[in-house]
Parts: C-alpha cells; sequence; structure tokens
C-alpha cells in the first residue's frame, strides 16, 4: 500500500508554548537583573542600551525555536503585561503587544531562517522597552527635581526592593551554575581518561630486578 504523506502541523503546538513560557521567563529574568544597575543614576539612560544587547542573547536562541507565527507576539505582550503589573506604567501594556507584533511580522518576511531578520526583529522588540519612560516624558516637571533640594517625605526603597533585585540576581546566578557544571564535568571526564595515555607515552620507572 502507498505510504500517506505526513501532514505538516499548522499553528501554535503545545511544544511552541512550552518554548515560549522557558524563553520569555528567561528574558524577563535577564532583563529584570540587569535593570538593577539603574538604582546607580548614571546608568538610568543606558538602561535602553544593555538591556538591549543582554537580552539578545536569550532572544536569539529563542528564534532558533520559532517556527510558527505569533510566537514572538506572545512573548512581547507577556513581556509587557509583566512590566505593567510591575508598576512600570501603562504603556508597557502596549508597547509589549505592539513590537512584538511588528517583530513577528518580520521574522515571517524572513521564513524564520534568515539571520539579517532576526537581528532586526530582535531592534523591533527592543522598542517595547519605551513604554517605561514614557512616563518620565509626559511627567516631566514632576521628574525634574533639584539635587540640592531635600525633602523628607520622598519615598525610600522599601526592604522588598532589595529582596526582589537579590532574588533575581540569585536566581540568574543558579542559572548559570547549571550551565557551566556540564561543561565542567565534560572537561574533567577527558581529563581522566588522558591521564593514562599521557603516563604511557612518558613510559614507565625501569625497575631494577637482581
Amino acid at each position: 500500500m502507498p505510504e500517506t504523506p505526513s501532514v505538516k502541523k499548522k499553528g501554535l503546538q503545545p511544544k511552541d508554548l512550552i518554548n515560549i513560557g522557558i524563553f520569555t521567563a528567561l528574558y524577563f529574568i535577564i532583563i529584570m537583573a540587569v535593570a538593577m544597575l539603574g538604582y546607580v543614576p548614571i546608568f538610568i539612560p543606558l538602561l535602553s542600551v544593555i538591556c538591549p544587547l543582554i537580552g539578545g542573547i536569550p532572544y536569539m536562541l529563542y528564534i532558533t525555536k520559532v517556527r510558527h507565527f505569533g510566537m514572538v507576539f506572545i512573548m512581547g505582550t507577556i513581556l509587557g503585561l509583566l512590566m505593567g503589573l510591575g508598576g512600570m506604567g501603562v504603556f508597557a501594556f502596549i508597547t509589549g503587544p505592539v513590537c512584538g507584533l511588528l517583530a513577528d511580522l518580520v521574522l515571517r518576511s524572513g521564513n524564520y531562517n534568515s539571520a539579517g531578520r532576526a537581528i532586526i526583529s530582535h531592534g523591533v522588540l527592543s522598542v517595547w522597552l519605551i513604554g517605561n519612560y514614557i512616563p518620565i516624558v509626559m511627567n516631566r516637571a514632576s521628574s525634574q527635581v533639584s539635587p540640592l533640594a531635600t525633602d523628607r517625605n520622598m519615598p525610600t526603597p522599601s526592604p522588598a526592593t532589595f529582596l526582589t533585585g537579590a532574588f533575581y540576581l540569585l536566581l540568574l546566578l543558579h542559572l548559570s551554575q547549571g550551565v557551566s557544571e556540564p561543561s565542567s564535568a565534560r572537561n574533567s571526564s577527558t581529563s581522566t581518561l588522558s591521564e593514562p595515555a599521557s603516563h604511557n607515552e612518558k613510559g614507565a620507572i625501569p625497575l631494577n630486578c637482581q
């Protein structure tokens, strides 16, 4: 009997949804860990450059798993929701889905296998971070405070803020340790296997039998 041709499944599959959840969480954790540099005032304007550069690492890994339209859109929507619910304003709810949709269209124009379109899509998606800065631009009068002015009613960072930063830092260190452990195990195993060979090359010490 002739074999029936395999039907290619269209649309998002459960495996795609798992990849969306994993890489969105990884991307968000790395972005939040890098954003902790914002506690140093000089780094605040630089976060719009540093965050996309560091966040490009998990995004490019995510692109290797993207084969269907809508995966980047869902990622941008989740990022906007997380950032908006985190207190960065309502504009993140808009910039996240819009930039995710545009980045998804760029990827689809390259048939999901173009390296150049992948880089462009990352630049388009990274524009979603502008939603965090729109409230500062719209409320310039309230954000421009003289450095010589002192206000006793100014809010101070709560302990929960530092605990959140410490949590993201420890989680990032744990993930990096999990990645480095397999490589170190492979290096140790290869070194133990090469020790007898190197010992035999040098030659064994002759024994004087009398």
